[in-house]
């Protein structure tokens, strides 16, 4: 998936209250947060954690 910013944005929206899932933050394959809503500061250890768990 290729997308930048306000694509970024839209797939945010989309995904919040889809199926009870609210996404906060798009992350890359290579498990780098490229988007997000999250504040700027984040855990981003355990943002993975988190990540981890919901895939």
């Amino acid at each position: 998936m290729a997308a930048a910013g306000d694509d970024l944005n839209t797939i945010l929206e989309g995904l919040q209250g889809r199926n009870g899932v609210v996404a906060s933050t798009v992350i890359s394959r290579e498990g780098m947060p490229i988007a997000s809503d999250l504040p700027e500061r984040v855990d981003l250890d355990i943002l993975a954690l988190r990540t981890a768990f919901m895939q």
